[in-house]
């Protein structure tokens, strides 16, 4: 804005009576500042908002200010979200009859301005004397879950609130039309987007954004735990890509002492290897007689057997007669080091941080299956040409707080990624790096003090067309490659054997097998 203009501006404010009316009667009488962007009447408002601060007044009398209070509410529905904040400081709305705001907002909700009474509202601050379920509602049938999320952003009562009301939308049983029955009118509605697919994403995305207990969602948390029963099963039974004690130990932790969930695993082992498997599975889990399928009560075995349940389940794992076709490591047992305190670990930083030395990145996590929250490191893997170190985080971080040294971590990384002359290789480095900053928050901005790093998932999507696709009947029933495997497999000729991908990384004792895989 020019100075020209600015000084004709504040010109005409001085030589008013009431500059707050003269605003207002000129909002009224003109319609340039509706539209998007920058107008005349909002480089008019600003300023006016600039001079009141810089030329305060006596204070107005209470009757004539509810006046223009009441004028400008009539107008703050139309505004452009520029204008709003400018407009509620001039006429101190925040001071306002706060059960004279609350009608006007619900005004505008029955009128069926749904998203401007949700931003007067929150520009107001009325959040907490509202219905969160009927002010989202409409909201949400518009596709705005942005806005649901800022419209109880700074109240953790009013987040439960929703999450549980979220949460009883996505039971089973739970009709969905009931909800968006009366929005049948709605303009922009987006109902086909309103299904318990959306409302559980969205849910553990304000799980993970505002840290509230998962226990709050027991419908949404129960689906998703199904859904990983069904993939741990894919993924023994179909796939034969997981070792059956990585798949046995998952079920457990998944399970859990969840009666309903327990019945879903009896059902997809009677469906997957037979009722003699599940009616062991049932003896293990003392679920009760009444929730088994028909028929399985009689086979249930004593309780003295001691026949191990895994063994019952077992698949033909493709590794197991297959370990030929799968890429080796050309590294002595000897040389590969689980180090477990900080006196160990001294080895393996004076080697990794050598000038000119090139050191492969790794890290292992437990697999969240798609749970809240960003998976912790368990196991930190660092490789130079002839050795290999296993850094068991979980432990280390312990001994360092225990010790009062919790930089022991966050100095030596940092010293890592951040020397130029050390070359740090990974697959994919960014996701990973990631997850050790949810670790070890000190790490945070690792990535962007970070040199003399390649990634090989870049290099990856650089290089096309290594070797050509390996039909079908050369991978016989394996699953196609992808990923690192697959460019081991273009390069070194055999893929890796992922089998142990999915441990349990947070397990101890490191099982042989995991070590190897590490």
């Amino acid at each position: 804005v020019s100075r020209q203009l600015k000084e004709e501006i504040r010109r005409g404010f001085a030589g008013l009576e009431d500059p707050l009316a003269g605003l207002l009667a000129m909002l009224e009488s003109s319609s340039d500042w509706k539209g998007k962007g920058h107008s005349l009447g909002y480089y008019i408002t600003s300023e006016l908002q600039l001079w009141i601060k810089e030329h305060p007044a006596g204070p107005q009398s209470g009757i004539q200010l509810k006046k223009l209070q009441a004028r400008v509410l009539g107008i703050l529905s139309q505004c452009p979200a520029n204008l709003l904040d400018p407009l509620i400081s001039i006429y101190q709305l925040h001071t306002a009859d706060r059960n004279y705001l609350l009608e006007h907002v619900s005004h505008l909700y029955l009128k069926g301005s749904y998203k401007e009474a949700a931003i007067l509202s929150m520009k107001l601050k009325l959040q907490p004397d509202q219905d969160v379920e009927k002010m989202c509602t409409p909201l949400l049938l518009q596709d705005k879950a942005n806005m649901v999320e800022d419209y109880v952003g700074e109240y953790p009562e009013l987040q439960s609130k929703l999450l549980q009301i979220l949460d009883t939308w996505c039971e089973p049983s739970f009709n969905i039309r009931d909800i968006t029955r009366p929005y049948q009118g709605l303009s922009r509605c987006k109902a086909e987007k309103f299904n318990r697919r959306t409302l559980s994403k969205l849910v553990f995305r304000l799980l993970d954004r505002f840290n509230v207990d998962p226990a709050l969602c027991p419908n949404v948390i129960n689906q998703r735990h199904l859904r990983t029963l069904n993939y741990l099963f894919y993924k023994r039974f179909v796939e034969k890509t997981m070792t059956e004690e990585n798949w046995a130990d998952h079920i457990q932790s998944t399970v859990g002492e969840n009666r309903w969930l327990q019945g879903h695993l009896i059902q997809l082992l009677v469906r997957h290897c037979g009722e003699r498997a599940a009616a062991r599975w049932a003896r293990h889990w003392g679920v009760p007689v009444d929730m088994l399928p028909p028929g399985l009560a009689e086979q249930l075995p004593e309780p003295h057997t001691q026949e191990r349940i895994e063994e019952v389940t077992k698949a033909d794992n493709y590794e197991d007669s297959k370990k030929k076709d799968y890429y080796q490591l050309p590294i002595p047992r000897e040389n590969i080091h689980l180090l477990q305190t900080w006196e160990e670990t001294l080895q393996c930083w004076e080697k990794v941080l050598q000038p000119g030395q090139v050191v492969g990145i790794d890290m292992e996590w437990k697999p969240s299956f798609g749970m809240v929250g960003k998976p912790r490191v368990a196991l930190l893997q660092m490789a130079v040409k002839d050795e290999v170190f296993l850094l068991d985080l979980p432990r280390l971080l312990e001994q360092a707080e225990v010790e009062g040294e919790k930089e022991k971590l966050p100095r030596f990384m940092q010293k890592l990624y951040s020397d130029a002359d050390i070359t740090k290789l990974g697959y994919g480095m960014s996701g990973d790096l990631s997850s050790l900053a949810a670790t070890c928050s000190a790490l945070k901005d690792t990535e962007k003090q970070q040199h003399g790093v390649v990634d090989l998932l870049t290099v990856d999507k650089q290089v096309d067309g290594l070797s050509p696709e390996h039909s079908h009947e050369e991978r016989g029933a394996r699953q196609p490659e992808k990923g690192l495997s697959l460019l081991v497999q273009h390069v070194l000729g055999k893929p890796l054997d992922k089998t142990e991908q999915l441990s349990n990384w947070e397990k101890r004792p490191l099982r042989e097998e995991q070590i190897l895989y590490a």
